[in-house]
């Protein structure tokens, strides 16, 4: 016999023993069923209190745990039984909750089959068809000369149905430090991308970083007003039936990122790089959006990456060409890119539509980009410059401001003091010295490098912040 029905005996006969020495009724009741098991009573019966009138030698088996009763005799038609109960019935179930319910809601109850609670509980509107994926990161900087700080990294990725009609797809990600991808596979992955986007049959609309490109015959296979820009904003595209022809609109509303440029670089014989990569203005650094740069040679396009014709540094705008390229100096080398260029607000509206009847199609595109004047972003200017800059005329090189903005002290800030001293020719000049003193620190200045042997400022170093630069003032010839 086992532990536990050791267990159940003992307790049945504590409690037979405990109902036993009360005073219990005696209940008699005719049976006429034999040699099978029957239920003589909704409550248990008290085993040793069962007993035959008529004839104490009849057989009887009673089943605690069911709750039946057995006589083995073949005498009789019917007999009466006459027995006591207890207050309770053994064979029933006593619970505030059943086990299937307790099944379905337990934390450490996880069926494969089903989904469970403890995999929904969190979610206010359940959405079974949307698939979420991503990571948050947090992270505390500090050093021993700069301010405790915290970042945090964000990057989630949708995919899925919103509804029975309209899917979605995301990349949102939050990074405190942008960074580009290296230029030197085939395909980039934009770290800093985010889109969301709303699609079906019918239409699709994007948001976020998006991309604006030319439509036309056979889905964009045009010559006319060809175009290709990575940009900040929203694009609509709709398929819809038009006078009994199909019809395809297209509208994107903007931010360019950064501002498109074509130069030619000077090659040398039989050197296949790094070539610097300037601006259309002679800047000397430029930052080339990653993506967005075609490189022909010889009028043919090429194809980045390590294994194929080049690779590019964007950060640095360097281009080095591999041993598939051959370069000489007759050789022709133009590079289209765009590069970021923080000096006004830029606008870019695209429309496209297209109508096709049978074998017919007609196609037509607008693109429109401009710069916003009244909203520069790098500096800001005041009534009088721009009365000192209406009035230049065609004279472009008379279209400039002054550089130096008082700022007042800041401690992660390049700096400069401001001083009177005479120079070489003994004439009086005002000019600009690197500080960090918080009582003289107190002007910001931009320098615009203007060529050599024309400016009165040479830069001295380098800083995490920034370059600092230094007055060297005029030869004693007056050369600057």
């Amino acid at each position: 016999m086992s532990a536990k029905c050791s267990y159940f005996i003992i307790i049945c006969n504590l409690i037979t023993s405990t109902i036993l020495a009360q005073s219990v009724d005696t209940k008699c009741k005719w049976i006429s069923t034999f040699n099978q098991p029957m239920v003589l009573d909704s409550l248990s019966v008290v085993s040793e209190s069962i007993f035959v009138p008529v004839d104490s030698t009849i057989q009887v088996e009673y089943n605690y745990s069911d709750g039946t009763l057995t006589i083995n005799t073949n005498a009789y038609d019917s007999l009466e039984i006459c027995y006591k109960v207890l207050p309770f019935a053994f064979h029933r179930s006593y619970a505030r909750r059943t086990l299937q319910e307790y099944d379905s809601s337990a934390l450490f109850k996880i069926k494969p089959t089903t989904t469970s609670w403890a995999d929904t509980r969190e979610e206010l509107f359940t959405t079974e068809q949307l698939y979420k994926s991503g990571s948050i990161s947090r992270g505390i900087s500090f050093g021993n000369n700069q301010d405790v700080f915290v970042n945090s990294n964000l990057n989630l990725q949708m995919e899925g149905k919103l509804t029975n009609d309209v899917n979605i797809s995301a990349v949102i990600t939050d990074q405190n430090i942008p960074f580009q991808p290296e230029g030197n596979t085939q395909q980039l992955q934009d770290f800093d991308n985010v889109l969301v986007k709303l699609y079906n049959d019918k239409f699709m609309l994007s948001a976020g970083d998006v991309i604006l490109k030319h439509q036309g015959y056979q889905k964009g296979d045009s010559y006319f007003l060809q175009y290709y820009k990575n940009v900040q904003g929203g694009l609509l595209k709709t398929n819809y039936n038009l006078m009994n022809a199909e019809a395809e609109s297209t509208l994107g509303v903007s931010v360019a990122k950064g501002k498109f440029a074509s130069i030619q670089v000077e090659p040398l014989e039989g050197v296949q790089g790094p070539y610097k990569v300037e601006g259309p203005n002679n800047e000397r650094f430029v930052i080339i959006l990653a993506g967005s740069e075609k490189v022909f040679i010889d009028g043919v396009l090429l194809t980045r990456g390590y294994n194929y014709d080049y690779v590019i540094d964007y950060n640095l705008g360097e281009i080095t060409f591999t041993n598939r390229v051959l370069i000489t100096k007759y050789t022709r080398i133009r590079v289209d890119f765009e590069f970021s260029d923080q000096n006004y607000s830029k606008s870019i509206v695209t429309a496209a539509h297209q109508q096709q009847w049978n074998k017919t199609r007609v196609f037509v595109n607008a693109y429109s980009e401009k710069d916003n004047p009244n909203r520069p972003l790098a500096f800001q200017l005041t009534n009088a410059d721009k009365q000192n800059l209406s009035m230049i005329g065609d004279d472009l090189d008379r279209a400039v401001i002054s550089g130096i903005d008082s700022v007042g002290y800041s401690e992660n800030q390049i700096l400069y003091k401001m001083v009177d001293t005479l120079d070489a020719l003994g004439m009086p000049q005002r000019i600009l010295i690197f500080s960090t003193h918080p009582d003289s620190a107190q002007y910001q200045a931009r320098f615009t490098q203007v060529g050599f042997g024309r400016g009165n400022y040479i830069q001295s170093s380098n800083t995490l912040n920034g370059r600092i630069y230094q007055w060297v003032g005029v030869d004693e010839d007056g050369t600057p």
